[in-house]
């Protein structure tokens, strides 16, 4: 953490500026267009879009000084030294912490085709062992996480859900035989769902898991209709 920290600063003096026809929104727009940037298209190639980005290359006070703000009600360009001072101040650094601890959090995210379970164990077994990382904690949160977290929680609600799925199924069939046919048809489910995400060549994914959940839903549903429709013809 570093003793002190400076950022620009500019003084605007608002009688001039308004003298001048520059308004704040011109003032603050056209500073955060030369020092941070802005994207005002994109470039297309073979199907792909890439952004343009329109930036100055200001890195001294000076340059910033004599920067010319269009003004939006007259159409002149004004530099800033003209309603404004420029010059350093220092700021407040903000702590961020997690669990009470000083973090530092390093985040991104995956391409279409990414596998963010895959990247976090390469990440973890390949690059981690060749860091210093003396004095430092590393954590690891993402999908691979949440995968661990929550495979258990869903695993223990799946149990419940299929024996109160039983008890209404006893009922409603007034058998005790019928609802356990039915439910002996949730394990083709997970048949074609293994084959597919190995087909297509993905992991098992907390949402992959969740879908499977929704299919043994569906698998369930379709259990007793043919059950229902095989005792109605039975009876006729």
């Amino acid at each position: 953490m570093k003793d002190r920290t400076y950022q620009y600063e500019i003084n605007v003096d608002e009688d001039k500026a308004m003298n001048l026809g520059i308004t704040k929104y011109d003032i603050q727009r056209e500073i955060n267009i030369a020092l941070y940037g802005a994207k005002p298209s994109v470039y297309r190639r073979d199907g792909n879009e890439y952004n343009i980005l329109l930036q100055s290359n200001i890195n001294s006070i000076k340059e910033l000084e004599n920067l010319e703000i269009k003004s939006s009600i007259t159409g002149n360009k004004i530099p800033i030294k003209q309603f404004a001072t420029v010059g350093f101040s220092s700021k407040l650094d903000s702590i961020q912490r997690y669990n009470r601890k000083q973090t530092i959090t390093v985040e991104s995210d995956t391409l279409p085709n990414g596998n963010a379970v895959f990247i976090e164990d390469k990440l973890e077994n390949e690059i981690l062992p060749k860091i210093d990382t003396a004095g430092v904690k590393i954590d690891f949160d993402g999908e691979r996480e949440n995968i661990s977290e929550n495979f258990g929680i869903v695993g223990i609600l799946a149990i419940f859900a299929v024996f109160l799925i039983y008890v209404i199924l006893v009922i409603q069939f007034n058998s005790f035989i019928q609802p356990l046919v039915i439910l002996a048809t949730i394990p083709l489910s997970l048949i074609g769902s293994i084959i597919g995400l190995y087909i297509f060549n993905q992991p098992l994914s907390l949402t992959g898991f969740l879908g499977i959940i929704a299919l043994v839903g569906l698998v369930v549903k379709n259990g007793i209709l043919l059950i229902e429709y095989i005792n109605d013809a039975r009876k006729e």
